[in-house]
């Protein structure tokens, strides 16, 4: 597993308590990068695949949540 997807995956399973403030948006940030780098990998390692502009808006649009859940 790359560094992306080992950070993506420690952040989707947050290895403390489900009380902690941080528990979720953990998780959140951690599922939307999962997502986000499957977009890549199609885009940079998959070249008979055509992305679609929907494809890119999606992208756009994850990259602002994680930016808005961690208060950037």
């Amino acid at each position: 597993m790359g560094v992306h997807a080992t950070l993506y995956h420690a952040l989707a399973h947050p290895q403390i308590s489900m009380a902690n403030k941080s528990y979720r948006p953990s998780q959140q940030l951690g599922y939307l990068g999962i997502g986000l780098k499957r977009i890549r990998t199609r885009a940079d390692y998959d070249l008979v695949d055509t992305l679609e502009q929907h494809d890119a808006d999606t992208a756009i649009a994850e990259a602002g949540k994680m930016l808005a859940i961690a208060g950037l």
